[in-house]
């Protein structure tokens, strides 16, 4: 047997174990492999439940990291956001149905449709398509951030600048090993006008997903939701919608020119705040946390180049990109 067969054979057999506590007759129920992780450090499955009466969950066991405080800490993130918008239909993640903490795994609703990231490469050279789901994703943003809000506050850059600061002078140490560490060193210590511009503006206060990128937005139709929420904290929206817009800006950009706040396409960001409500490209917090989220993902890449896979070479170069066009707009 395999060792993808023993996670599958595992996995199936903690699903018989839990599927009852979720009124759930476990062998109604065929498996289909959605999705695995199996990395240093990281090993997880996912599987669609298919029921014989058209009843479709999902399984989820994480078998590595063992940490349980971080693992209920984002199941409590999703049921707060399935409580803000339960009576929103469109836009309510997938309810949580049964968990076990011993095997960390969960019994979910299943959620139809494709992630934003699937949707944009079907969409590719499609500037008018990729509008459209776009602009679903911006409302979703906008539904929950609007139902998990908790008031505004003045916008306070000084940590997150001292952070990614701090990442630059360890790189020309030598303390932090990374990929051209003295352009990261240059581009991170120039935040600072940046940071000036967004001190003190006003932001919302809002749930935060913790890992939002396009492969973690289901988009169907009309509806769009969240799965695969990191945590259960707050902070201002930015700093989610900044994760998300780098992601799709490394992906998606290809040779487009970035717009000069976010280093996404004009057309895409203009799409994305039609849906949100909100002309993204004005906001000055935003316009930093972007910045600070392109070196974040430059600093998690794989500093060797040998040990850097054929996309995370393609990402750095994006990111390298974006970086130094949004430094000198």
């Amino acid at each position: 047997m395999t060792p993808g067969d023993r996670m599958m054979a595992s996995a199936l057999g903690s699903w018989t174990r839990l599927a009852p506590f979720a009124g759930l007759d476990p062998a109604a129920f065929e498996a289909e492999e959605l999705w695995r992780r199996e990395d240093p450090g990281q090993v997880r499955i996912v599987l669609r439940m298919r029921g014989g009466a058209g009843q479709d969950l999902v399984f989820k066991r994480v078998f590595q990291p063992q940490d349980r405080g971080r693992w209920a800490e984002a199941l409590d993130g999703q049921r707060r956001a399935v409580r803000a918008l339960m009576r929103d239909p469109v836009h309510v993640p997938p309810a949580i149905l049964a968990e076990d903490a011993e095997t960390l795994s969960t019994v979910q609703d299943f959620v139809p449709g494709r992630t934003l990231q699937d949707h944009m490469l079907l969409r590719f050279d499609k500037p008018g398509a990729r509008a459209q789901v776009l602009q679903r994703a911006g409302r979703f943003l906008a539904a929950f951030h609007g139902a998990t809000a908790e008031g505004d506050k003045p916008f306070n850059p000084a940590t997150m600048l001292d952070y990614i600061r701090a990442l630059g002078r360890r790189a020309l140490s030598g303390d932090l090993t990374l990929a051209d560490p003295d352009l990261f060193a240059v581009l991170a210590e120039g935040l600072e006008a940046a940071a000036q511009t967004a001190a003190g503006q006003p932001v919302r206060v809002a749930a935060q997903h913790g890992d939002l990128h396009a492969r973690n937005l289901i988009v169907s139709g009309k509806r769009a939701t969240l799965i695969d929420f990191a945590q259960d904290r707050s902070a201002p929206v930015q700093y989610d919608m900044a994760r998300l817009i780098v992601d799709l800006g490394a992906r998606f950009s290809g040779d487009a020119a970035p717009e000069a706040t976010c280093g996404l396409p004009a057309a895409d960001l203009a799409a994305l705040s039609d849906g949100y409500g909100r002309d993204l490209s004005q906001d000055a917090c935003l316009a930093f946390l972007c910045r600070c989220r392109v070196l974040q993902d430059w600093a998690a890449l794989p500093a060797v180049a040998s040990q850097r896979s054929a996309f995370q070479q393609e990402r750095l170069l994006q990111l390298q990109k974006t970086a130094t066009r949004l430094a000198a707009a």
